[in-house]
């Protein structure tokens, strides 16, 4: 099994698909493991049509929209190739630098940023500092508050990293797999046992309706 992040781009041909420019930020929709959530920003993405949609067609999943929630489509999220025994599955969007985009940034800050057009936040105050160079959308990201406050309402970069996670556990987990994770923890710890007390139990049935299976599937040790 293959796993890419818009990339492969010289297999596009030989899976049978046309592969279209870079696009710039979007959303993405009815992403897998992440289908009861909002539409996730994304800030990259390279799309791959496919050829038709017989027998050697993927499987499709989820929906790029151009620029805003509920805008046009721009291709599926994720394609599903079936290649030999295995698989390759290809997502469109760039995850890994959307998540970093979203938490640090995409380049550096030189100038003041573009305030929110109703007032709420005025950024351009002559002090250079991280909310000038941030990549979210004024308009589509913030929900308000019942006294009217606007506020960014969705933890994106935490989203994508969700549904990073989960797509790998449910391609491992669909071949009897398990998934090896590795985690810091404090100083002396033997092994971290997540999913075995009654604390956690709320959290595992959430996890396990997200990523579609048990999270025993999973396995974490400290510090490896």
């Amino acid at each position: 099994m293959l796993v890419s992040y818009a990339g492969l781009r010289g297999l596009a041909g030989k899976l049978q698909c046309a592969e279209a420019s870079e696009t710039g930020s979007g959303y993405a929709a009815s992403l897998p493991c992440l289908e009861e959530e909002p539409p996730l920003r994304y800030l990259r993405a390279v799309p791959w049509t496919p050829a038709g949609a017989g027998s050697g067609s993927p499987e499709r999943f989820g929906a790029l929209h151009d620029r805003k929630p509920g805008g046009a489509i721009a291709a599926e999220a994720l394609l599903r190739f079936a290649v030999g025994g295995g698989s390759v599955e290809r997502w469109a969007v760039d995850i890994l630098y959307t998540i970093l985009g979203l938490q640090q940034g995409t380049k550096p800050i030189l100038e003041d940023g573009i305030p929110a057009p109703d007032g709420s936040a005025q950024v351009d105050d002559g002090i250079l500092k991280a909310d000038d160079s941030s990549e979210l959308d004024w308009k589509y990201d913030r929900l308000t508050t019942e006294t009217d406050m606007p506020y960014f309402a969705y933890p994106y970069a935490d989203l994508w990293k969700e549904a990073l996670a989960g797509h790998l556990v449910r391609c491992a987990y669909s071949r009897g797999l398990a998934l090896p994770l590795s985690a810091s923890g404090p100083t002396g710890w033997r092994r971290w046992r997540p999913y075995r007390t009654t604390a956690t139990r709320t959290r595992t049935n959430r996890r396990k309706r997200r990523f579609g299976c048990w999270p025993s599937a999973v396995s974490a040790r400290p510090g490896a």
